[in-house]
């Protein structure tokens, strides 16, 4: 069964109204739409259809700001656009305002980066693949010595993939806890000093979330040096990353990026 990406979950939960006014707002304020329908609420008070609009902004400015880049997929480039350096500093001046904020620079690199990762999907078609656990596990057994980082190439440069629950994938949100992996951007990044891939793990609010936004996120990158050694460039990967993240988190990430790996090459194998 297809399930919705992260986006198209959000899309479905802001609704087309919010959706259609958030647009109107980004293309007559550009980058000052969202500082300007905060001070609306401030004005007005708050309602359901203002939280609305508001969690859909960030969205609209990153996608209008996906069709005046050069380069989509280069992260860094994109990143340095006077429009997207506002929308970073706004959204942490957002959340100082919650009474239990968490804006650290971790907290607002994630939001920035899951903006880039939704836009740069759609931008290239937002093509969606899904693994059955059937597949994951005749792909765990794929053995990767002898080949290379050249042997992988993403079928576009942004695919979104979908995980079945029972493959048991888990990733930590701080208030809620444990989620299970249902999907995972993965897009090609450009313009750095290596190729290199930048997955983002998401998984959507539990039955039990206090909101419909108590969602769980993951990001991370992984580096494809060219001819580098495939499993050697896993365990760099991991060291890379590890020191930061807790110890199971890195055993599921670990196992997941094997995955996808394995994914791809059965594809380009025909097997897939």
């Amino acid at each position: 069964m297809i399930r919705e990406t992260r986006f198209e979950y959000y899309d479905r939960i802001i609704g087309p109204d919010a959706r259609r006014m958030a647009e109107r707002l980004v293309e007559q304020h550009r980058a000052d739409a969202l500082k300007y329908w905060i001070a609306v609420g401030f004005e007005r008070g708050p309602s359901k259809m203002h939280d609305a609009v508001l969690s859909a902004i960030p969205s609209m400015m990153v996608q209008r700001l996906m069709r005046d880049a050069t380069d989509p997929s280069a992260v860094k480039a994109v990143f340095q656009q006077p429009g997207m350096v506002t929308l970073g500093s706004t959204i942490e001046c957002i959340d100082r305002l919650r009474p239990n904020h968490s804006a650290t620079s971790d907290y607002i690199q994630t939001e920035m980066v899951t903006l880039w990762h939704e836009a740069v999907h759609r931008h290239y078609g937002r093509k969606v693949y899904e693994v059955d656990l059937g597949l994951a596990e005749r792909l765990a057994q794929t053995e990767l010595r002898g080949l290379s980082t050249d042997d992988l190439k993403l079928p576009f440069k942004s695919i979104y993939v979908q995980i079945p629950t029972s493959a048991d994938l888990k990733v930590a949100n701080v208030e809620s806890g444990e989620h299970i992996i249902e999907g995972a951007y993965v897009a090609e990044v450009t313009g750095d000093t290596e190729p290199r891939w930048a997955i983002l793990l998401w998984e959507p609010p539990k039955k039990d979330a206090q909101t419909v936004y108590d969602d769980a996120l993951f990001c991370f990158s992984v580096a494809l040096p060219p001819g580098m050694d495939l499993d050697a460039a896993l365990t760099r990967n991991e060291h890379e990353f590890g020191s930061h993240v807790p110890e199971t988190t890195r055993a599921y990430t670990r196992g997941y990026i094997e995955r996808i790996y394995r994914k791809m090459l059965a594809r380009q194998a025909g097997t897939y």
